[in-house]
């Protein structure tokens, strides 16, 4: 399974929390996979490992996105999913971020492979964001549950 988890950085941790979020039916208007993306930019958040999305995706139901480069060359942008890091100030502990998709393919192996991982890391808390829709008006309060 190693193979399948590719390990750029091994950081030094501080009670490290994991706060996961994944694109697909729970990530309505996309809050959890932007909310995530935010507070990695925010804290400069560095990729430690990424996920070989070969045997995890049916590349017809989750297609590779293609862009042009410079108006030159064409790029290919498989889908990703990737662990990082961050040191947020004025916290006591680390963070750790899941980013991506949730598999098409191989759930069992894709979920061992990540806690796996984050075990190895030593984490000590799991945040998972997700949003569905619903039909609430928007005059009334939006639950959030936690």
């Amino acid at each position: 399974m190693e193979s399948e988890l590719r390990v750029s950085d091994r950081p030094e941790l501080t009670r490290p929390v994991l706060v996961a979020a994944f694109r697909g039916w729970n990530d309505g208007a996309q809050a959890a996979s932007l909310a995530a993306g935010y507070l990695a930019r925010l804290w400069g958040a560095d990729q430690i490992a990424e996920v070989d999305p070969e045997g995890f995706f049916d590349f017809q139901a989750t297609r590779p996105h293609v862009s042009l480069v410079d108006g030159i060359t064409r790029q290919i942008d498989w889908p990703e999913t990737a662990f990082y890091h961050a040191k947020p100030r004025r916290l006591d502990r680390d963070v750790l971020l899941l980013l991506g998709i949730e598999p098409n393919l191989r759930w069992r192996t894709f979920s061992d492979l990540v806690v796996d991982h984050v075990q190895e890391l030593g984490v000590e808390l799991v945040v998972s964001l997700g949003a569905l829709l619903a039909d609430v008006p928007h005059t009334r309060p939006s639950p959030v549950t936690g």
